[in-house]
């Protein structure tokens, strides 16, 4: 297990006897490539609280962005989707960095960054377990900046690497802290995406997503990633396959939300002009504008209900996990219209 930070000497050479220990007891344990933040953070930055921003950008760029700078240009400063604007993006953002950590104790930050590293080893494990011949040929990012939950990246196509992002701001921004079972449900999901792009030949080319991505694209990568957390868990419920608000959750508008996603499934799948209708199916809070009572990210959960459709029909996951999407696409129809002409749920 190779584990890049910036730690004393001493824990170096500790992290690398134990991952050459790792290693040398289980043959076919794969190299996870881990970067972790936690030491700079707390060694480097936070002990820079109440410098001005020019020394503190140095001392960033020297311990946290030099551990991992093509992540951090491509993925958290966006230099290739705005090349003349990105650096003013960066200093607003890295500002706002600044006063997010300066807010959070060490004691947190430390709690955080060790559970998403344990937990990612656990998931990984799990992983295998499950699926012996999947191979992480990826960074795992434990890293300030990833805001979001966590997402499975590949820059492949542009010359970069794959990345695992996984969201230490959004877990450490959290009122409530998410679970450790969430966080490692989070990690299985997100890792499944990179199995299924090696069962299918290669993740999709990113530009190719926002320039011929349609709907059912999405639906079909977050389903599948879906079945895949359910698969490595051995419970395909929507309970345990959905990260949050379905626990209540009875299945009654599922009807009508297939009906309506089969009259958009053709739209863009990634709409800059027009974000909301993409993230009424794929985000959180979004979901309301398809009804009050819609659970979040009710995109994951159909795309979910078709793989299972699809499986129970006899169709087996070796063969759908290797569909692209134009072969994919007329069994998604099939299963929503399937979903579309269920019984309405008795209304009191």
């Amino acid at each position: 297990m190779k584990i890049v930070s910036a730690a004393p000497r001493t824990t170096i050479f500790s992290l690398l006897f134990i991952a050459f220990f790792l290693s040398a007891c289980s043959k076919s344990a794969d190299e996870l490539d881990i970067v972790n933040a936690q030491h700079p953070l707390l060694e480097h930055l936070l002990p820079s609280k109440g410098q001005d921003f020019s020394k503190r950008e140095i001392i960033w760029d020297r311990e946290i962005e030099s551990l991992a700078p093509d992540f951090y240009k491509s993925v958290i400063w966006r230099a290739d989707n705005a090349p003349d604007q990105w650096q003013e993006y960066r200093a607003e953002q890295l500002a706002a960095l600044f006063d997010f950590y300066d807010s959070l104790s060490a004691a947190d930050i430390a709690s955080a960054y060790s559970l998403f590293q344990k937990e990612y080893v656990a998931a990984h494990s799990d992983m295998k377990y499950k699926f012996p011949d999947y191979k992480a040929n990826l960074k795992v990012m434990l890293v300030p900046g990833v805001s979001w939950g966590g997402s499975y990246i590949d820059r492949r196509s542009s010359g970069g690497k794959e990345y695992l992002a996984l969201g230490l701001d959004w877990y450490l921004g959290q009122a409530s802290p998410p679970s450790q079972s969430m966080v490692r449900s989070l990690i299985i999901h997100e890792s499944f995406h990179d199995y299924h792009g090696q069962l299918r030949g290669g993740s999709v080319n990113e530009r190719d997503y926002h320039d011929k991505g349609k709907l059912f694209w999405q639906l079909w990568d977050e389903g599948m990633a879906s079945w895949g957390m359910g698969s490595v868990m051995g419970d395909q419920s929507p309970k345990t396959v959905m990260l949050m608000g379905y626990e209540n959750y009875d299945g009654c508008r599922d009807p009508e939300l297939a009906t309506l996603f089969l009259q958009e499934i053709d739209n863009k799948a990634i709409d800059v002009e027009n974000p909301a209708s993409v993230k009424k199916w794929f985000g959180v809070y979004q979901v309301k504008d398809l009804g009050e009572d819609t659970p979040p990210m009710i995109g994951y959960y159909l795309g979910w209900r078709t793989i299972r459709l699809i499986e129970q029909g006899g169709i087996s996951s070796d063969t759908f996990l290797s569909w692209d999407y134009a072969t994919a696409k007329p069994y998604i129809i099939k299963s929503l219209e399937a979903i579309a002409t269920e019984p309405q749920c008795a209304k009191e």
